[in-house]
């Protein structure tokens, strides 16, 4: 496993500055037999924070059959951040059930279970709560890194608070609003690529020990809320 980690890490590495890394990434760890691939998108009512970033976009994988899939039931997780049009940031944090560690500039940052929160309806296809890190795993990190997560459920108050990180240290802290949510199940080849960090170019790729994270959904149609 350590081999094929290294392999995926290596591959992840080589794809071209600013450029998508096709097909690869969006499928590392969705089995496509056994689970549903969702994309969820928040928009926000205003550009927040000094990037002008609106929207809000996982990818993640599931075969959970409860009511409301938790972190623990991920096989797969993306975040991608943008202003428009623009890529602002993506961090890959789950693939084939394996934490993936935070891309920093010249290192990796290791990612913990804790690190995950996750409360996806599978009934109503809504995000109701979410982080893929927390903001305390980010000190001591180098170059610029964004966290991202609720403020109680999406549902009470539909506040997104975005974080920017700059070497270990929050440079800013903005809460952005919920304008609509909506969830769409992807199709096997219909999966949209994984935007590459320019972050990643000069990363030192070294073997580290990722910890599992164990697996436990309903068939999903698109579904908009306001």
């Amino acid at each position: 496993m350590k081999v094929i980690y290294t392999m995926i890490l290596k591959a992840y590495l080589s794809c071209t500055r600013g450029l998508l890394c096709a097909i690869l990434l969006p499928l590392l760890g969705m089995n496509l037999h056994a689970e549903q691939i969702f994309q969820t998108t928040l928009e926000l009512k205003e550009p927040t924070t000094a990037f002008g970033i609106d929207r809000v976009e996982f990818i993640f994988s599931t075969d959970s059959k409860r009511k409301h899939a938790g972190g623990n039931e991920l096989s797969g997780l993306s975040m991608a951040l943008y202003a428009g049009d623009s890529l602002v940031y993506t961090d890959l944090a789950i693939a084939d059930w394996l934490l993936m560690p935070v891309m920093s500039e010249n290192s990796l940052l290791e990612r913990s279970k804790k690190d995950i929160f996750w409360d996806f309806d599978t009934k109503n296809k809504t995000l109701r709560q979410f982080r893929s890190i927390l903001p305390s795993s980010l000190k001591g990190s180098s170059g610029e890194h964004f966290q991202v997560h609720d403020n109680k459920t999406l549902q009470d108050d539909g506040q997104v608070i975005i974080s920017h990180f700059v070497e270990g240290k929050i440079k800013e802290l903005k809460v952005g609003q919920l304008l609509r949510q909506s969830t769409r199940l992807l199709k096997a080849f219909d999966a949209p690529t994984v935007p590459i960090d320019d972050s990643a170019d000069d990363m030192l790729v070294k073997e580290l020990r990722i910890e599992g994270v164990k697996s436990s959904s309903e068939q999903a149609e698109p579904h908009v809320h306001d």
